[in-house]
């Protein structure tokens, strides 16, 4: 719904089982982007959510656990929109982006 109501259904991307979901940052190019990924783990630590990229929800979550993770992820997102818009995500990221660990080619 968050994706939804920001309108960047092509720049985050919801895959996976819905008991275990994986997002996909894309940027202003609809590629996708460690960077705008980076940009995600930035601003929901801002909010005291240490979020990866995967959303996996388990019963000790409380309700308010649940509405803090909203609540920072909607922040989040806000800035990502933001950077969709204003030229990418280098003016909005403290740092450098993360980078791939796995790939034969880094």
């Amino acid at each position: 719904k968050l994706i939804i109501s920001h309108k960047l259904l092509d720049y985050i991307i919801i895959k996976g089982h819905p008991a275990w979901q994986s997002l996909q940052f894309r940027d202003e190019n609809k590629n996708l982007s460690d960077g705008f990924r980076t940009l995600m783990f930035q601003e929901t630590v801002k909010h005291g959510v240490l979020f990866r990229g995967t959303l996996s929800p388990i019963i000790s979550h409380s309700n308010e656990d649940i509405k803090k993770t909203i609540s920072a992820l909607d922040s989040a997102i806000m800035v990502y929109k933001k950077a969709i818009t204003e030229g990418g995500y280098r003016r909005f990221l403290k740092g450098e982006a993360v980078k791939p660990v796995f790939r034969k080619f880094n």
